[in-house]
């Protein structure tokens, strides 16, 4: 929200913001409520959380560890290694 509202020229916009998500929340609850009805609520539910996890899982990856660190944490004595390759300890 806060990038829209930068974007959009100030924290005055905010307003419209806010409403513009309100009014598009309420005028899309007829559609899911048909939705529902045609394919079961059920079924709507499960698709519409299988889209949200699909979708998201992209963003939810961790980013890969420095080139350096498998080195670094092979490196270590082995008594410190823990503490030393913890983030990383996937990748060493």
């Amino acid at each position: 929200m806060p990038t829209i509202v930068s974007d959009l020229g100030g924290l005055e916009h905010l307003s419209w913001v806010v409403t513009a998500y309100i009014l598009a929340s309420t005028a899309s609850i007829p559609l899911w409520g048909e939705l529902g009805d045609q394919y079961g609520r059920n079924g709507l539910f499960l698709a519409a959380n299988g889209t949200a996890s699909t979708t998201r899982a992209p963003s939810s990856s961790p980013p890969p560890p420095p080139a350096w660190s498998c080195r670094w944490c092979t490196a270590s004595p082995p008594r410190s290694r823990a503490c030393t390759c913890g983030p990383w300890s996937r990748a060493c």
